[in-house]
């Protein structure tokens, strides 16, 4: 307990298409372990990141709510293997910022991997055959999808993270009133 709070209550983010069952035993499945939690413990995964992001000091201080401007916003939670999209309700009271879903979609054929696989076929992988005036063609499927492609993905996350902290550093200098 070195300096901790002795009564401690948790927030869980889950993904936006748990079904209430889901909901219900994660919450059955914290409590026998011991967590103090609630079914309003559970933050959905695009609620918890916008919430997050809005919570930033680096981000925060140049979001701005201009009057008239409609509070609803569209969140892409792009997971390994799935893609989460939410409509989310946002405003602001005298404790800050503040959203809530409105609507909830998951699409299980579309996620973060999918788009690794873009970024290792489409960029990374003829600027690693190129030098070499090499194609695809010139490789057997096998060899492809087997070993080219497979050892470019890490390379590939790595970028696509990149090119997200550089688009939020990018958003951070805006308000939400100039994205508008």
């Amino acid at each position: 307990s070195q300096g901790l709070p002795q009564q401690i209550e948790y927030a869980v983010s889950i993904p936006a298409s748990f079904e209430a069952n889901q909901r219900r035993d994660l919450i059955t499945a914290l409590e026998t372990n011991g967590l103090k939690v609630n079914k309003q413990s559970l933050i959905d995964e695009p609620n918890a990141a916008f919430l997050s992001y809005v919570s930033n000091p680096n981000y925060s201080q140049n979001i701005k709510i201009a009057d008239g401007y409609n509070p609803y916003v569209l969140v892409f939670d792009f997971g390994a293997g799935t893609c989460d999209i939410s409509i989310l309700e946002i405003g602001q009271d005298n404790r800050g910022f503040y959203s809530k879903n409105v609507a909830i979609s998951k699409f299980e054929k579309l996620g973060g991997n999918n788009i690794d696989q873009l970024i290792a076929i489409d960029i990374l992988l003829p600027q690693l055959l190129g030098p070499y005036n090499l194609k695809p063609e010139d490789f057997r499927t096998r060899e492809l999808k087997g070993h080219l492609i497979p050892s470019l993905l890490q390379a590939a996350e790595n970028l696509k993270i990149r090119i997200s902290e550089e688009i939020a550093l990018k958003a951070s200098s805006m308000s939400l009133h100039d994205i508008t």
